[in-house]
Order: structure tokens, then C-alpha cells, then sequence
């Protein structure tokens, strides 16, 4: 199988001797072109620059040109001694034809003239099949790979380096060794070669300047990639930053390439694309923008090389209480990507446009984006930095105005500590920086974000958990104190006051608090929640009592709490009279809910896990059934009310290539216009229940 250099004619070779040709000008649309029906089954290869084909059967080599692709035009053959034939390529520039044959015999051909091609060398290059063979970028080098090694496979599978300059003169440079080897491919751009075989073995290779193939160690077990007990075929992305395997499982396998030699096994972005037998064959095309898979039943798979929903790189942090990786105004995402040795580059993108997310501001590591600060317009976010093995942190405060320009970043702001844990005011004008662990919180004023400004220092206990400082309403911070709540006056930043305590509020597990009711809500024994006025923050006054499992309670708008039970039993409260708080309803789940993030605007909701996306209405009630189950979905990020768009990280994707998060829209109508639009091959109906479970699957373009 392989594509012709203009990626728009894919050719197929099957058993009994017919190759197929397919016309995808229209990738969305193959249509059946030129066959060539042959006496034997057959390898084949395109050549690099131009429109022609060779053909390798069991007893000729023929030559074809297919400019017009239905209708083949023979223009050479020379017959060979008959033997299988297993392997085909083209060097680089197109002048030499290789080919391997199940007695070891390793020919190469001379095709500067097509017409009249030539035999330049023929050599018995290993005593079983040679079985793959690929050339380096240069066309300088050749690497075969010839299955296990003896008659019997008692000896280790070879891999073999050739410098094939002069291709009329071939000379074995290096030759190592692997438990199998069935297919081998050279990087496209770096020196590094690839090898797979039996068991779903993969294993690298370095070409020392060219002249020794070094294997890449790696320890027991980190060579595994395939799940079934064969990988025929691998092919690289012409880029390289990519590797496909043919799995005998029935995948079409991907893995991202590191940049470091040490990450080559670490199979960052692995996923796999299914297919309904086993996979002999893969191929990507010349431009890069399509994958193809064989299966041993003749069915050819298309695959497009982008995720089929729009994406962005890396994915969400977990932001803290009360802010969000998404801006107020919906146009903003901040994602972070880890490299091999776990650092992380952060990106902030434009999302005003789903379908096309630009990125706007690139943080290197040692920095993170943190989150964006509630109810600030224009957005503005707080970036971290910390240098490892250091006490020394950093804030940055990057404010974006919404006209395309590059965001503008403030003033830096220092703090030393081990460990530091932040708050932010619901207003987005106050951020807390506490010493975990320590007896600091620093209380800073960030209107200003070219200048933001110390206001004071809170000499108090501060506890090693994320939510050890926050906001609990106007000028109040609380703190975790011991087993205590501690309520600090902050209404005037400059002059902190120690208010009230809510005597063990944090002894249990969990507290929230409900900014429109100024309410309280903590953690009692026995699945039960308290509930608290804050009215007077030196005299915390507890009200009433609610049955709730601990940390099973959250604010779903302003004046409404949902608790669960033990359960999954979700009862919702009207906290209008926090004295006796009225059940306004209930709602029972298959198990209990762990967690519930409203949307910025209050109308939807996201439960999990699994993660469920529900609709609120403005009286508070939430619409059953829900709109969508995501059951393979790893976090879900809502974006305001006035935007149908949700950001989704799944589990174990099978989709797309490395850390993506999806952009994907609740309109059923425009999922479908944008598919067609972004992922024009159709998504198949396995793959669109992982990304739309609560849509009816069709084919997304005609």
C-alpha cells in the first residue's frame, strides 16, 4: 500500500495479483480508478516525484505510468527469479528501486530511466525472508530487516545498515540484532531508524555518523507498543514527529517521536485507531495529511492526521476555588503540556473561534499558567513560577484586552516558601499567597496589573492543603487554622483584622461557601452538614443542619445547595431561610456524585464522575435526563452560557495525538456542520459515542 507523490492516487495491492488504484483528489469521496490484475499477488511502490508505479510479483518487476490513474500505462518489465516477494521503495530522488524476496535476495534497479530500468546489484543478504526495507532521507543509506534469523528462527532477527551510494556496489556497514523484526523505517529528518516485530516489539536504533547502528537500551518491558502478536508494517509522518504501526490486534497504532534519544520509548501520545481484522499494511501520505491502514481482509481505512473535533495542545490545570482556567468572556482557555522529564509549557489560546484556537501567549517552563481571576474584564491570569529545588516563587499577572494584540504581562511579584497556596477575592482585585506549612499569607492588591501592591502580611498558621486560604464573601479570608476555621476582616487589604473561628469547621474533611447567601457550610459526624451566618464575621452563628456524606455538598447558584448521600442520592436546598432550609427537590444517581462545577453563568452543570453535562433553568431546577454522559471523559471545563461550547481531556484517547483538549459544541447542528467542515472523512460511530454520546451518530459529510 502506499501513496503516489501528490498524495492524491493510494494504491492497494491484494491477494490474487490485483492492485487497486483509488482517486482521493476528494478524500472525503475515494473513487476506484486504474486495477492492474496480475498473475501473482505483488509489492508495490510509488515513486517520490513523480506519477509512476512499480509493480513486484514472484517473477517480474514492471513499471507503470499512472498520470491518469485510470488508465494504467505499462511502460517496463524485467523478469526476476521466481521467488515471494516482500518488500518495495524507492531511494529519495527516485533513481533507485529496492526489493527484498523471501530467499534473502536484495536487489536494487536503476530507474533514472523508467522505461529501461537496470539491475545493478542482486545479493543474498540473509538465509530467511527479507522481509522490509527503507531508506535514510540522504538516500546514502539502506536498512533491511530480515524476520528471525536461521531456518528455524534459532537465531535473533537482523537489522542491517548498507551504504548504498554507489547503488551498483552495496556495503554492509553494521548489522544488529532483535528478538523479530518484521518492519523497519528510517526517520524522515533525524538518524535514528525504527524497527517492529513478533509480541508488539519496537525497537530504535541510532546511525552513528552514518556508519554503526547502535540499539537504544531500554528496560524489561519498555519496548512493548503493539497489543497483538504482530506489527507488519511502520511508517513515519513526513515530518517525523510521528510513528504508525500495523497491529495484528486490529489497530492502527500511533505514537508521537521525542526530540530526546531517551524518550523514544516512552510512546508520549500513544493511541490507536480501530480496524475491523488485522492490519497489515500502514502508509501516510507524502503532504501529511492522511494515514492509510489495510486489513488482511482488503478493507482500506483513511485517516486524517488531526483529532476529528478542534483541539488545542496540552490540557487544563485544576484551578483554584473560585476561579477558572477559562476567562469570564468565554474567549480565553489556558492548557499546560509536560515534556518526558515532566516539565510543563503553558499556552493560552484564543477560543472565540472554536474551529480555529489561536494560541497567544507561550510560558516556558519553569513557568505555569495558574487561572484566570474571576470577574475581571479584560482577562487577566495569574502565571506561577517555581525553580526546582529552590524556595523562590514567582507571580506574573498577564492581561489580555480582547484585540488580538499580545497580552501584556505585569510586574513581578516574589514570595519565598517551600510550598504556597493562593486565593482570590470574587471581585479579582485581592490575591492571598500563603506558606504552606508556614505562619505567612501575603495579601496583595492586583487592579493594577502593571503595578499590583503588597498590602499586608497575616502572621497566621497556614495548613499544606489547597484550600488552606480563601475568600468566604466581601473583605472576609478564611484560613485553616488546626481543626479550626480562622475568618480575617481583609475589607480594608492594608490593615487585616483576626475575626471569628468556627471551632473544628475543618476537622472532617471539607467547607464551602455560598457567596449570595453568605453562608457557611461545613463538615459534622455522621453524614451530616452545618450550616453558618457570616453576617457577623466576629461572631460565626451556626443555623441549621442538613443530612450530606462529607465533602459531598456544593454551591449550585446563589442560595442553593445540592448535598449526596452515601447513596448518590442528591437532595437540592433553597437556603432563602438558612434556618429552615426548604428541599426543593431530588435527584437520584447510579453512585455518588464527587463533584459538581457550575458554569460561570450558572445554566449548566457538570456532575462526575462519569461526567455528566446537565441544564439549569433560571428557577434553579435541573432538566432531566441530562444533555450528555461523557464515560470516557477525563475533566470537562464549561464556558459561559452565552457560548454551546464545553473543553473536554478524555481518558485514554484513541483520537487524537498526545495531551488535546477538545473544543466541542452542544448545538447538535453545528457538530455536525463543523465535523464535516474540520474532519471531513466522517467520524466512525465507535469514535463519535466517546466525543457525543447524547448525539445521534451520522455520517458527519456525504
Amino acid at each position: 500500500m502506499g501513496f503516489s507523490a501528490d498524495s492524491e492516487v493510494l494504491g492497494t495491492s491484494h491477494r490474487g495479483g490485483r492492485v487497486q488504484l483509488w482517486d482521493i483528489t476528494r478524500p472525503t469521496m475515494p473513487r476506484r480508478a486504474g486495477a492492474l490484475d496480475l498473475d501473482k499477488s505483488a509489492v508495490i511502490a510509488f515513486h517520490p516525484r513523480s506519477r509512476l508505479l512499480a509493480v513486484q510479483t514472484n517473477r517480474r518487476l514492471t513499471v507503470w505510468e499512472i498520470a491518469d490513474a485510470r488508465k494504467p500505462k505499462w511502460l517496463a518489465e524485467r523478469r526476476t527469479p521466481e521467488e515471494v516477494a516482500y518488500t518495495l521503495a524507492f531511494s529519495p530522488d527516485g533513481r533507485t528501486l529496492a526489493s527484498g524476496t523471501g530467499k534473502g535476495q536484495l536487489r536494487l534497479w536503476d530507474l533514472t530511466e523508467p522505461a529501461r530500468p537496470g539491475l545493478r546489484a542482486e545479493r543474498t543478504v540473509s538465509q530467511v525472508e527479507l522481509i522490509s526495507l527503507s531508506f535514510s532521507p540522504d538516500g546514502r543509506r539502506l536498512v533491511t530487516g530480515n524476520g528471525q534469523g536461521g531456518p528455524r528462527g534459532e537465531r535473533a532477527a537482523q537489522v542491517k545498515l548498507w551504504d548504498v551510494t554507489d547503488p551498483g556496489r552495496p556495503v554492509a556497514l553494521s548489522t544488529g540484532t532483535a528478538e523479530s523484526v518484521m518492519a523497519v523505517a528510517f526517520h524522515p529528518r533525524r538518524p535514528f531508524v525504527a524497527s517492529a516485530g513478533g509480541n508488539g516489539k519496537l525497537t530504535w536504533w541510532v546511525v552513528d555518523r552514518g556508519q554503526r547502528l547502535r540499539k537504544v537500551d531500554h528496560d524489561t518491558f519498555e519496548n512493548g507498543w503493539g497489543i497483538g502478536e504482530r506489527m507488519p508494517s511502520l511508517s513515519f509522518h513526513p515530518d517525523g514527529t510521528t510513528l504508525a504501526g500495523a497491529d495484528s490486534a486490529g489497530y492502527l497504532l500511533l505514537r508521537r517521536v521525542g526530540t530526546a534519544e531517551s524518550s523514544l520509548y516512552e510512546g508520549s501520545g500513544e493511541n490507536r485507531r480501530a480496524a475491523a481484522e488485522p492490519v497489515q499494511a500502514v502508509a501516510y501520505s507524502p503532504d501529511g495529511t492522511m494515514v492509510a491502514s489495510g486489513d488482511v481482509r482488503g478493507e482500506v481505512r483513511l485517516w486524517p492526521d488531526r483529532v476529528p473535533a478542534p483541539s488545542v495542545d496540552g490540557t487544563p490545570a485544576h484551578a483554584d476555588p473560585g476561579t477558572s482556567v477559562i476567562s469570564r468572556d468565554g474567549r480565553f482557555l489556558a492548557t499546560s503540556i509536560f515534556d518526558e522529564e515532566y516539565r510543563s509549557t503553558s499556552n493560552v489560546w484564543d477560543v472565540s473561534k472554536a474551529s480555529a484556537p489561536r494560541r497567544v501567549l507561550t510560558l516556558p517552563p519553569p513557568w505555569q499558567s495558574g487561572y484566570f481571576l474571576p470577574d475581571r474584564r479584560p482577562a487577566v491570569m495569574v502565571a506561577h513560577k517555581y525553580v526546582a529545588k529552590t524556595k523562590d516563587h514567582v507571580f506574573r499577572l498577564w492581561e489580555f484586552d480582547g484585540s488580538g494584540g499580545s497580552p501584556s504581562g505585569g510586574k513581578d511579584i516574589h514570595f519565598t516558601a517551600g510550598d504556597v497556596v493562593t486565593g482570590v477575592s470574587r471581585d479579582g482585585r485581592l490575591l492571598a499567597i500563603g506558606e504552606q506549612n508556614g505562619r505567612r499569607i501575603e495579601l496583595w492588591d492586583v487592579s493594577d496589573v502593571r503595578v499590583p501592591v503588597r498590602r499586608a502580611v497575616i502572621d497566621t498558621p497556614v495548613a499544606p492543603s489547597p484550600g488552606a486560604v480563601w475568600f468566604v464573601g466581601k473583605g472576609a479570608l478564611a484560613t485553616v487554622d488546626g481543626l479550626d476555621l480562622r475568618f480575617w476582616d481583609v475589607s480594608d487589604p492594608a490593615h487585616p483584622r483576626r475575626a471569628g473561628r468556627v471551632k473544628d469547621g475543618a476537622a472532617i474533611q471539607a467547607s464551602a461557601y455560598l457567596h449570595g447567601a453568605r453562608l457557611l457550610v461545613t463538615d459534622e459526624i455522621g453524614q451530616e452538614v452545618s450550616l453558618w451566618d457570616l453576617a457577623d464575621l466576629d461572631r460565626p452563628r451556626k443555623l441549621s443542619g442538613l443530612p450530606g456524606a462529607p465533602g459531598l455538598y456544593f454551591p449550585v447558584g446563589d442560595g442553593t445547595l445540592m448535598t449526596v448521600l452515601g447513596d448518590g442520592t442528591a437532595q437540592f436546598w433553597d437556603l432563602a431561610n438558612a434556618r429552615r432550609p426548604e428541599r426543593i427537590r431530588t435527584l437520584r444517581f447510579d453512585r455518588p456524585i464527587e463533584s459538581v462545577v457550575m458554569s460561570p453563568d450558572g445554566g449548566r452543570a457538570v456532575t462526575g464522575e462519569p461526567y455528566r453535562i446537565w441544564a439549569v433553568r433560571p428557577d434553579r431546577r435541573w432538566q432531566t435526563p441530562s444533555l450528555a454522559t461523557l464515560t470516557s471523559a477525563e475533566q470537562v471545563e464549561l464556558f459561559p452560557d452565552d457560548r454551546s461550547l464545553m473543553a473536554v481531556v478524555q481518558r485514554d484517547p484513541v483520537l487524537g495525538a498526545g495531551e488535546q483538549t477538545y473544543l466541542l459544541d452542544l448545538d447538535t447542528d453545528r457538530v455536525y456542520e463543523e465535523l464535516c467542515r474540520t474532519h471531513p472523512f466522517s467520524v466512525d460511530k465507535a469514535q463519535w459515542e466517546s466525543l457525543f454520546p447524547h448525539i445521534e451518530w451520522r455520517s458527519s459529510c456525504g
